[in-house]
């Protein structure tokens, strides 16, 4: 049995949970201790004492300024303190903005992305962060006000297609990054631990056209499948000369936009320079309107690697 529910399964993971609590009981001052670096520690010690300390501090690439995140969880403080894995891709997506610039965040959770934003810009530019799922907006606010950020306003809005309504489906909890408009996650987890929640949809180019948000000049984009969507009521806002950098994580598994597809659809749009990044079972979409990540000109991705993986 493979599923965590044999006996023997369930009683190591007791026996890991009681030594884990005695370390951190006995060794508690040691650790939590002023200037102490607890970068070497093991990531999952790092999430609990993170965890009892009700928040943590991440480095920020390009800045010695730190992004403090509020923390209730160990899932919450695992996630932070990993970036699930997506450190280059924070690194890029950091130095493609610059000051005055206007930044989407669409799909903004907690605010992996944003917060980092804050953290090496202050109030040098104008955040944008979408998040239409209310626990998870509720975070990201108390986020922003504890690194104390100017120019950012959290919209509890979906980007779509369209204005309107819809069901989106989440697996509740603060840590969790599953929140999809088009996919009930059939692969991932049964549907007893999942929730659907209605929430309002708008189209960028409409809250742009209207005066409520900015247009934009570095977009970032995680809505778990619903990309093409989100892009489809953006084609104006993406089209402009102003919009020079757009950073996608790709859902082909969930319906979502794969390689090819988008590479197609911003070109359409003006972006000539494109990386991906291969994930598990997703990909990290950068593109530029410009060749300006490291390499020449030439060094554009190889899509055939892509479709052969």
């Amino acid at each position: 049995m493979t599923d965590g529910s044999h006996p023997k399964f369930g009683a190591l993971v007791a026996d890991a949970r009681a030594f884990w609590n005695r370390y951190i009981r006995h060794n508690h001052a040691r650790l939590m201790g002023r200037g102490r670096d607890r970068s070497r520690l093991p990531l999952a010690l790092r999430a609990r004492l993170a965890r009892r300390r009700g928040h943590v501090r991440r480095s920020v690439p390009g800045t010695s300024r730190r992004a403090c995140f509020i923390v209730s969880t160990r899932l919450e403080a695992h996630k932070i303190l990993s970036l699930d894995a997506e450190e280059a891709v924070l690194s890029a997506y950091l130095d493609a903005i610059r000051p005055g610039d206007v930044v989407y965040d669409i799909g903004a959770n907690l605010g992996l992305y944003a917060i980092p934003v804050v953290a090496r810009f202050g109030g040098a530019v104008h955040l944008a962060a979408f998040e239409p799922f209310a626990l998870w907006a509720d975070r990201l606010e108390a986020n922003v006000s504890l690194n104390e950020a100017a120019n950012v306003r959290v919209h509890r809005v979906a980007l779509f297609r369209k204005a309107g309504r819809a069901g989106m489906v989440v697996k509740p909890g603060l840590g969790s990054g599953m929140g999809s408009l088009v996919t009930r996650y059939p692969r991932e987890l049964p549907p007893s631990q999942l929730a659907e929640v209605q929430v309002p949809l708008r189209a960028g180019d409409d809250l742009a056209n209207e005066g409520t948000v900015p247009w934009p000049n570095v977009v970032k984009i995680d809505v778990e499948g619903a990309e093409s969507d989100v892009l489809a009521g953006m084609k104006e806002a993406v089209s402009r000369a102003s919009c020079r950098f757009i950073c996608c994580e790709l859902h082909p598994e969930l319906g979502g936009l794969g390689p090819d597809t988008s590479r197609e659809f911003l070109r359409d749009s003006g972006f000539r320079s494109f990386r991906v990044i291969p994930r598990e079972r997703e990909f990290m979409l950068l593109a530029w309107k410009k060749p300006s990540w490291p390499g020449s000109a030439a060094d554009v991705w190889d899509w055939s690697r892509v479709r052969a993986r």
